[in-house]
């Protein structure tokens, strides 16, 4: 960066190049910053699966939510199933959880159960999940998930976007003072007078006082430009939503808005990238580590399934369809 100085001897002095750094950043850096929003949607994702799957023996419903979340207990293990696997996910790791049925706790396995583990799905011997002490375990390897780098990229730029608003609102807390013509008119010799004039109206203006300026001098504030910074991240959010599958007020937390808005489109869309993330990582969770196969997916789109049911109505009073016809398509909805 270029700066001019003040006049030498009725000549400009010569530029300065110089390396400013910024003066306002973010509490966080850019490979915390990264991390913490890449888990927590992760963690949103796995409790959206937890919460989108249905059938769960109500016998053991209460151990299994126990397991499944994040404790802040002191003593107790804090790490839940979603926490566990999120953080492998971020990592790109292999893990092996343990679950133990009687006091309801998911942890990662010991050394002896790893080895177990990695025997009995070598020799496909871990259908159940069961180890020999009776718990139930099972391996998730996340070392070629290569989405996570793709949202790792995004929050990269929606972290540049959060360090260019960052210090657009430092910069608007500041006064410009602009003199007109200030180093055409100053000289170094002189440049003590105009630094301790500057400082005067400053105070000035500090405690509220009318100041005199000349008729082409100012006295401005930095403005806040928040449209730009509220396009960039509607633009990073967007993209991101589409590569994973997602709708965009899943991912950003912004609700759809409008008159004609219903929130349908958003429903549909983020059931069906919902669903990928259930029967690819937590269908397998509940099946092997918890032994809950007869689950399935709770579907949303109760506005769809009303509008079926009462279609159904009228396929069971038409004779147009044969009884064998209308029984395959009331389980076509029920099964939906």
């Amino acid at each position: 960066m270029a700066f001019l100085g003040f006049r030498n001897k009725g000549q400009p002095t010569t530029a300065e190049m110089t390396q400013l750094a910024c003066p306002y950043k973010l509490c966080m850096c850019e490979r915390d910053f990264v991390r913490v929003k890449t888990l927590a949607l992760l963690e949103r994702i796995l409790k959206r699966c937890y919460h989108k799957t249905a059938g769960i023996d109500r016998q053991v419903f209460d151990k299994i939510a126990q397991s499944v979340f994040l404790s802040v207990e002191s003593g107790a293990e804090q790490n839940g199933t979603i926490p566990l696997v999120a953080r492998a996910m971020l990592d790109h790791q292999k893990i092996y959880l343990v679950y133990s049925e009687s006091l309801g706790l998911v942890r990662k396995a010991t050394s002896d159960e790893q080895r177990e583990l990695t025997e009995a799905y070598k020799n496909n011997n871990n259908a159940t999940g069961r180890l020999r002490d009776g718990k139930r375990g099972m391996v998730l390897n996340f070392a070629n998930y290569d989405l996570v780098q793709l949202i790792k990229c995004y929050m990269t730029l929606i972290y540049a976007v959060m360090d260019s608003g960052n210090t657009q609102v430092n910069l608007s807390r500041s006064l410009q003072i602009k003199i007109n013509k200030l180093r055409d008119n100053i000289s170094v010799l002189t440049s003590d007078d105009a630094i301790k004039q500057s400082n005067n109206i400053n105070d000035a203006l500090k405690r509220g006082n009318s100041v005199l300026l000349d008729n082409l001098d100012n006295v401005i504030q930095t403005a806040v430009n928040a449209d730009s910074t509220q396009k960039a991240l509607d633009i990073f959010y967007s993209a991101l939503a589409a590569d994973i599958g997602l709708s965009m007020s899943f991912v950003s937390g912004v609700l759809t808005s409008g008159m004609s808005a219903t929130g349908d489109a958003d429903i549909n869309y983020e059931e069906n990238g919902i669903k990928d993330f259930w029967t690819t990582i937590w269908r397998p969770i509940c099946t092997k580590l918890y032994g809950q196969e007869q689950i399935h997916f709770d579907t949303d789109r109760w506005r769809n399934l009303t509008a079926r049911l009462q279609n159904l109505v009228y396929v069971e009073n038409s004779s147009l369809f044969t009884d064998e016809q209308k029984k395959q398509f009331a389980e076509s909805i029920l099964n939906d």
